[in-house]
């Protein structure tokens, strides 16, 4: 085996391990902020509730959704990952 050809595998292992990494320590998309305020953003437009026109009310829930994002610290799954 070359030097160079160590190396790609020696990369191409890193990146796996942090993807499954990522993968352990993610948590439940039900405990996301992000994925309620979308929930409750929406069922309030469908439900009328919400007093603005569609447009800005798209706008101010991207606004909302750019907030949670800097909140935010890690990723979620929507099925748990096997460990």
């Amino acid at each position: 085996m070359t030097p160079w050809r160590a190396w790609k595998l020696y990369r191409a292992t890193r990146r796996l391990l942090g993807i499954i990494k990522e993968a352990s320590v993610s948590k439940s998309i039900l405990k996301s902020k992000i994925f309620w305020v979308n929930v409750l953003s929406a069922a309030a437009e469908l439900a009328g509730i919400i007093p603005l026109p569609a447009g800005t009310t798209v706008i101010v829930v991207n606004i909302l959704n750019i907030a949670l994002r800097f909140v935010t610290t890690g990723p979620t799954h929507l099925v748990r990952p096997a460990e």
